[in-house]
């Protein structure tokens, strides 16, 4: 057996090795400081493509927690006729930008912001999402990415709904990680 080069698993995990749990589990392991300048930059992008991989998990939790609910049914009794607004908890306006904003410890103008780039890149852009599940673009490209191809209409907009739309979500994944410069802004 091979003694194990840290600089080899490195170069692996930030170019070619899939996210995972063991990946994160031996990124963490290794003490930057022990690193040559090379191994350290290897390192961030590593870790950067497994904080990709995480940011879509916690997306889809967050596309979960945003599905509306049947208000008297989580309330445990029935709506107060045309008086919906007397039901507090999940389903109720407002209630799950609080429940994040409270889990998260983000203000709910920030909490709002968080459920509206988990909704769409979890329903209308599926390129983007499969891009940064595999730390092909980080969580700033893709928040980019469903904030301005929000306000698009039609089959452009609906990246996914459709054969051109579905084009122009891989176009624009696939222009991302190019059209990025240091600092991880697109241009």
């Amino acid at each position: 057996m091979q003694p194990y080069d840290v600089g080899t698993a490195l170069a692996v995990l930030a170019e070619l090795a899939p996210p995972s749990v063991a990946a994160v589990a031996t990124l963490i392991s290794i003490d930057p400081c022990e690193l040559t300048g090379a191994q350290q930059v290897n390192q961030l992008k590593a870790l950067d493509r497994q904080a990709s991989w995480i940011a879509v998990c916690q997306a889809q939790v967050l596309a979960a927690m945003d599905i509306p609910v049947d208000r008297a049914a989580q309330s445990g009794g029935p709506v107060p006729a045309g008086r919906p607004e007397l039901v507090a908890g999940p389903g109720s306006p407002g209630w799950t930008e609080l429940e994040v904003a409270a889990a998260l410890r983000l203000s709910p103008m920030a909490a709002a912001r968080r459920l509206d780039f988990a909704r769409e890149l979890c329903s209308r852009l599926p390129g983007s999402r499969t891009a940064l599940a595999g730390g092909r673009i980080g969580f700033l490209h893709a928040l980019t990415i469903t904030e301005t191809t929000g306000p698009l209409t039609g089959a452009l907009g609906r990246c996914g709904g459709g054969p051109g739309a579905a084009a122009g979500g891989r176009a624009v994944g696939r222009a991302a990680p190019p059209q990025s410069v240091p600092g991880g802004h697109l241009r």
